[in-house]
């Protein structure tokens, strides 16, 4: 007979070793992304950690996530061997400049995708990398069905705020019911 105890303390041994499933969302925006071997790689909501594992596991990157929930810092870094899992808002990202060759923004919720999220990410990414940004084709549908408050910017929205902080190359492509937005950051310097 298992007690109560003994089931909760397997379970967590059990969780370490099944790794977290691609959303939906992260699916999408690692199909459309454009990341190479040895590629500096920030997920700016690594909830789960599945996207940054994916890509360690089929690419040699340096993996950095960040997240809002203090105890799912540890847990994903106990999961990816030799990432950099911090605690961090949006607004503030404690990264140098022109830190990632890579972005992704897989969970627009809360100051992900807002004015001051939008311009830390484009800090953090150097010149020439690609912001990669996972959306809904119907925010206020999905909002609902999610019972968010307040549904997540739309496309059309997202695509211009990304040409007022300087990204080029902007493009949509359809994923399934999801988008994904890929831009890329100017060069210093245009050829």
């Amino acid at each position: 007979m298992i007690i109560k105890e003994q089931a909760a303390s397997g379970r967590r041994d059990w969780e370490l070793f099944v790794r977290p499933r691609l959303s939906a969302r992260e699916k999408s925006a690692i199909r459309w992304a454009a990341v190479e071997d040895y590629d500096r790689v920030f997920d700016m909501e690594c909830s789960g950690g599945a996207l940054l594992i994916a890509l360690k596991d089929s690419l040699r990157v340096r993996a950095c996530g960040m997240t809002r929930e203090p105890g799912e810092a540890e847990e994903i870094m106990e999961i990816i061997d030799g990432s950099d899992i911090i605690l961090a808002s949006p607004r503030d990202i404690p990264f140098r400049t022109c830190s990632f060759d890579e972005v992704f923004v897989t969970r627009n919720v809360g100051d992900n995708l807002s004015e001051q999220g939008v311009s830390e990410a484009a800090r953090v990414l150097r010149p020439g990398g690609q912001l990669i940004v996972s959306c809904s084709l119907f925010p206020r549908a999905a909002a609902f069905f999610r019972g968010d408050s307040e549904p997540e910017p739309d496309r059309h929205t997202l695509m211009r705020r990304l040409q007022e902080h300087d990204f080029k190359h902007i493009s949509f492509r359809r994923s399934g019911m999801r988008g994904v937005i890929t831009a890329w950051k100017k060069e210093i310097i245009e050829k």
